[in-house]
This record gives structure tokens, C-alpha cells and sequence, in this order.
């Protein structure tokens, strides 16, 4: 796998607490919440908001295999057989978009993936995340 690391999170995943994935049409906001040891174990959230989402995977800790390079950070994945995989099946819709394989590893959450347009990196907020179940 060759990886560019475009964004490491604000502390190690081992501070991670929990994660979500929303969606709003094509969008999809992956946020996670964290204690920061050096501001008191005080919590705060942040999230990647990935644009126009044409697929994605998550994979929980014990089954990701190709997590290293993307431990603790997002990564995009270069000559990616996913991208090669949705270029072949839609090369139109593939070029149009200019698609990217994004992948982040967070412990005890796992490997998230996604081929998508683009990505934006969210304010860092204080608070946790309020538990959906």
C-alpha cells in the first residue's frame, strides 16, 4: 500500500472514545471524540468530512489488515485497486469526480475506508459525543 499522509489526529487513538459516521446526501462526516491528557483529560471532538462518497468500509480493529500506514492518521491511498475497481465500472462518473481512496485507523474503532471527491478536516470542539444508542 502506498499511503500519503494528508492529516494525523489530535492525540493518539488510544484517547479515541467512540466514533460516528453521518451521512447527508453523498456526504459522509466521520467524527470522533477523545480525552486530551495535556488539557486535564478534558473531551473534545473533531471529524473528516468526506465529499460526493461513492463507497466505503469499515473494518473493526481484529479484521483490518492494511491499517499501518493509516494508524493515527488519514491517509490517501495511491494506486489503489478500489479506485481501479470503480474506474473500470464507471470511468465516466470515476474521471468526473477525480476519485481517491481515503483510509483512517483509530483503535478500538477500527479502519475506516472510502472512495470519494475530497475531504475537509473539522474544528477541533470541546465535548464529547452524545451517545446515539
Amino acid at each position: 500500500m502506498n499511503a500519503k499522509e494528508l492529516w494525523r489526529i489530535p492525540v493518539p487513538s488510544t484517547a479515541v472514545g467512540s466514533a460516528q459516521m453521518l451521512y447527508a446526501g453523498a456526504d459522509v462526516l466521520l467524527r470522533f471524540d477523545y480525552s486530551d491528557e495535556t488539557h486535564n483529560d478534558m473531551e473534545f471532538n473533531t471529524g473528516i468530512l468526506l465529499k460526493t462518497v461513492l463507497g466505503f468500509k469499515h473494518d473493526s480493529e481484529g479484521f483490518a489488515t492494511t491499517t499501518m500506514d493509516a494508524y493515527d492518521r488519514l491517509v490517501e491511498i495511491a494506486e489503489s485497486d478500489w479506485v481501479a475497481e470503480y474506474q473500470k465500472a464507471n470511468p465516466r462518473i470515476a474521471d468526473l469526480f477525480h476519485i481517491k481512496h481515503y483510509a483512517i485507523f483509530l483503535k478500538s474503532c477500527g479502519l475506516y475506508e472510502f472512495i470519494a471527491k475530497s475531504y475537509a478536516i473539522q474544528k477541533v470542539r470541546e465535548g464529547g459525543l452524545n451517545d446515539l444508542f
